[in-house]
């Protein structure tokens, strides 16, 4: 059997048939004259599917034919021939275009459908033309009905029926029609199971048919009884027909489908109809709907500069994130729809597939009339996630698509739907997120004389640390009071704004990193700021060295329903997780505008900073009361800064060379898709509850608030722009992103960006062993400050070249761990100063963090060829009981002082390479102290507790131990 969708168009011919009564039946007409004319003629008009019917069902025309029909008038019983002339307009299913709403059509089916219009002459109150009458069943099987099969492309071997199966009430050119339903077997080269749906009316003085035939093969070895299988009418199960599957035919489906094709048929000769003119005013009556620029929307789009017309482009769509489908609607005749409006088919995915979706919404008359007459869509979809009817609610999905179309269609009252118009739109800019955004939160406590309630006698914490006394922190006491809103609001925004989900770990209040204002040997503001930074990565990395962290008060924020363990294996290292970040929230004091807060002490004036090593972001806590929108998106910029250097060029800049900050022109337009459709209207997070206002009137309409980006330093509400959210998804999360395509893991640098330094950081990599110092640029000449060992993720692990955010004068400083041999068993090249968000203020700090390979006794640093060591075995067991505050040492600093002159034996017996004396002064002369002299005490979070020293003695006296057997 031919195949519709291969159909040779046939010329236009003339057929003469002599009609026999019986066999045409054609009821005889002796006596009859037709005023003595030789010959009559008849012809019909034509008639077909309309264009954007057939288009909108997946059909396209295969031919057009003028058949003439010479019915003799010996034959008919009259005095004169009669040529009838009929059209003849075949179609063919294009299994190229795309499903229809709800056109399923399965990829073994076939099918093909016709319009026949021939004209029905009466003479002498009697019909001549045998398709007027004819039984569907013998037009299917018997000689008159030729012309119908071979328009369908329907042979006649019949292995089984064809039976009439039920009837269903219709339309056809506005009238009301019968659809009878033949189904059957068709034998031949292969089996074929068959449904025929057709109907036929009178439509002045001609007879219009309508057929479809839906085809589907069914398996040679099934067999087939004396009656045909139909899902109306199952098999008796002691019949011989088995039950077959594949032969059974979607009828129930497929007729709705059919009812609706059959109401496209128009009049193909009227004016701007279906014969070759111009269409474009064949529906000019009827309500019209034109889909333009269709696009998928997450969190932000339409990022340009304001009043100049430069744009960036819109960023990624985020795989498994919520998604919108947006669009422009124009059109005409609105008023004629009913009320009830059109109801819009959102299918995501490749056509055809079973992973494709189908979601549906209704736009109701007015509110189409609103989009169409100056609201933006946005704005109106805004409002419609918002009314009592949830048949209004745009859809939200969450899938990796490859293609969107938007099919909007009117009700037709039959129960199927009339498609307006289609678009679709293939998905080409994604990207994914193979982790959340992993936060950590703590708090930073400031000194400040006594009004500190639980450190009054700072400087007894170290010693040569002289901090200072005669900072005014008013009754803020050098904390943030507002820790806790703080931190909700931080992390409702970041959920909102920012691609990807995020889980966040809050440390308590109570166990806060107590900061340093500055020393007593430099003035540099960054000494204890960046130290502050420092002391907060310490803490959030204690995973395995702390057995009780996170801890168990600490609160655990979530999105995506994760549960509370499953958020600890993504931030402990144990379990393969880290921090891709560390917010350290700081205090705003009351004593007047000279200590208004954490960094007017510093003598710098911001609310936030991202410093330079990647230790921690700083963000001032949030008011009391009153909307936390700006912390928000002071918070959300600091972490922008850390995976986006450098990030704005040209005049997307905010001036100058300041290539960190976006211009405060450049605006965009928001939408928040966590719980419903939301257009971005005057954003607040008023102590962690999200908020926006409804859409506001611009011009006479509803239309979308553009906002600038929490990267640039204007004043206001804020959201995301193009660039940083681009940078921030494409780059997954990885640190110094510049662009290009998506990271390298070990590197943080895109695909032709080498020059970076390979740096795994806290975003991959193994946890082992590592030794971490932070020195100091002092005079020239580098100084350690600080050194701690534990099991974490080595930040350095790879060595190699500076990392991006380095000033001119940067330094290089090559770093190496040293083996008892003096053998260099690691090295690194790092900077000694680095920019930090404030370009002008260049940090001298190097940070250090290596693999701690199991022979390692020196750490070296050498700089513009001056060279500084540490001890590695004594240099953290010294830092460690420098940390530990008096109150918590028995026998206070004489205790300290010993056990630093028997630290210093220890150092003294590794120098002579007498490794094993080291170890036994260390496990014993040193452990022995700290066992019966450290105690409990109300520490900070940066404190070492008596089991953190013995835990480090032991794991130091065993490496000590391994050593003097390896040197002998």
């Amino acid at each position: 059997m031919p195949d519709s969708n291969e159909r040779n168009e046939p010329t236009p011919r003339r057929r003469f048939l002599q009609f026999a009564g019986a066999t045409a039946g054609v009821t005889m007409l002796s006596g009859c004259s037709l005023l003595n004319q030789d010959e009559t003629e008849f012809s019909a008009t034509p008639y077909g599917l309309d264009p954007e019917g057939r288009q909108a069902f997946g059909f396209r025309e295969v031919s057009q034919e003028t058949v003439e029909t010479t019915v003799s008038g010996e034959a008919a019983g009259i005095d004169a021939n009669v040529t009838l002339t009929s059209h003849v307009a075949a179609y063919g299913f294009d299994a190229g275009t795309p499903d229809v709403v709800s056109w399923a059509v399965p990829a073994d089916d076939s099918w093909s459908a016709a319009v026949i219009s021939t004209p029905e002459p009466n003479i002498g109150g009697q019909q001549i033309n045998p398709l007027s009458q004819t039984p569907v069943t013998e037009l299917l099987t018997g000689e008159s009905g030729g012309q119908f099969r071979e328009a369908l492309s329907l042979d006649t071997d019949w292995e089984c029926g064809p039976e009439r199966l039920n009837e269903e009430r219709g339309r056809m050119l506005g009238r009301d029609a019968e659809f009878q339903i033949h189904t059957g077997v068709l034998g031949g080269d292969g089996r074929t199971g068959v449904a025929v749906y057709s109907s036929r009316v009178q439509a002045e003085g001609d007879t219009v048919i309508f057929g479809a035939v839906n085809r589907r093969r069914v398996p040679q070895d099934a067999g087939v009884g004396s009656a045909c299988l139909t899902p109306q009418r199952p098999q008796d199960p002691e019949g011989d027909a088995p039950e077959l599957p594949e032969q059974r035919l979607a009828v129930s489906e497929q007729i709705a489908e059919v009812l609706e094709l059959a109401r496209r048929i128009r009049n193909r000769a009227a004016p701007g109809g279906s014969d070759g003119t111009d269409d474009s005013n064949y529906f000019e009556s009827l309500p019209d709907v034109t889909v333009s620029n269709v696009r998928l929307v997450q969190k932000v789009e339409q990022s340009s500069l304001s009043g100049s017309g430069n744009a960036l482009s819109d960023p990624p769509i985020v795989a498994d994130q919520p998604t919108a489908v947006l669009f422009d609607l124009t059109g005409s005749n609105l008023q004629d729809l009913d009320k009830k409006g059109v109801k819009v088919w959102i299918l995501v995915g490749r056509t055809g597939s079973p992973s494709q979706r189908r979601l549906t919404f209704w736009i109701r008359r007015s509110d189409l009339i609103d989009i169409v007459t100056g609201d933006s869509t946005a704005a109106k979809f805004h409002q419609m996630a918002r009314t009592a009817d949830s048949d209004t609610d745009p859809p939200i999905f969450s899938v990796d698509p490859t293609s969107v179309t938007v099919r909007v269609t009117n009700p037709n009252g039959l129960g199927g739907f009339d498609t307006m118009d289609s678009v679709n739109k293939p998905v080409s800019n994604t990207t994914s997120l193979s982790t959340p955004l992993r936060v950590g939160f703590i708090h930073v406590e400031d000194p400040g004389a006594t009004h500190s309630p639980r450190f009054t006698r700072r400087e007894a914490r170290q010693k040569n640390k002289n901090y200072t006394t005669d900072i005014d922190w008013g009754d803020a006491n050098g904390e943030a009071a507002n820790y806790d809103r703080s931190v909700r609001s931080s992390f409702e925004y970041l959920r909102r704004v920012f691609p990807g989900d995020i889980v966040g770990y809050k440390h308590p209040k109570e166990d806060p990193v107590v900061g340093v204002i500055s020393e007593n040997w430099t003035n540099l503001w960054d000494n204890g700021a960046g130290k502050d930074a420092w002391q907060a990565r310490q803490t959030l990395n204690k995973i395995r060295t702390r057995p009780n962290f996170p801890r168990s008060d600490g609160e655990i924020l979530t999105t995506g329903g994760s549960s509370r363990q499953n958020a600890i294996d993504l931030i402990d290292a144990d379990t393969g997780g880290a921090f891709d970040i560390r917010v350290m929230i700081l205090p705003k004091g009351t004593g007047g505008s000279n200590r208004a807060n954490y960094f007017a002490a510093h003598s710098m004036g911001a609310s936030g900073y991202h410093w330079g090593f990647k230790f921690a972001v700083g963000s001032l806590e949030a008011l009391p009361r009153g909307d936390d929108i700006s912390h928000a998106t002071t918070t959300a910029q600091e972490i922008g800064h850390r995976f986006a250097l450098p990030l704005y060029s040209g005049a997307f800049r905010r001036g100058g060379s300041d290539d960190l900050h976006a211009n405060a022109s450049l605006r965009s337009v928001g939408y928040d898709l966590t719980d419903r459709f939301t257009l971005i209207t005057n954003p607040g997070v008023p102590d962690g509850s999200f908020s926006v206002d409804p859409p506001q009137v611009s011009r006479g309409a509803l239309a979308p608030k553009r906002y600038p980006s929490y990267m640039s330093y204007a004043g206001g509400d804020k959201w995301a722009d193009s660039k940083v959210h681009r940078y921030l998804a494409n780059g997954g999360f990885s640190v110094g992103y510049s662009g290009g395509s998506n990271p390298n893991i070990n590197t943080g640098a895109g695909a032709g960006a080498a020059d970076l330094s390979p740096q795994v950081d806290d975003t991959g990599g193994e946890v082992q062993p590592v030794i971490e110092a932070l020195a100091l640029a002092v005079d020239g000449d580098l100084q350690f400050d600080t050194v701690v060992v534990r099991d974490t993720i080595p930040r350095d692990a790879g060595g190699g070249a500076f990392e991006t955010e380095r000033t001119d004068d940067t330094q290089s400083v090559e770093v190496s761990l040293l083996g008892p041999r003096n053998q260099q068993l690691v090295t690194a090249t790092v900077p000694d100063r680095l920019h930090g968000s404030h370009g002008d203020r260049p940090h001298s700090y190097v940070g250090i963090s290596l693999p701690f390979r199991e022979s390692g006794v020196s750490l070296v640093a050498e700089r513009a060829g001056a060279t500084t060591s540490l001890n590695a075995i004594t240099g953290p067991v010294r830092d460690a009981v420098g940390r530990v505050p008096a109150e918590g040492l028995r026998g206070g600093e004489e205790t300290r002082e010993r056990l630093r002159t028997d630290l210093n034996d220890v150092a003294a017996a590794m120098d002579m390479n007498r490794y094993g004396a080291a170890a036994t002064a260390l496990g014993e002369r040193v452990r022995g102290p700290i066992a019966d002299s450290v105690g409990e005490y109300d520490g900070s979070a940066a404190d070492p507790s008596r089991a953190d020293l013995l835990g480090l003695v032991d794991r130091l006296t065993r490496r000590l131990e391994t050593i003097a057997e390896g040197v002998g």
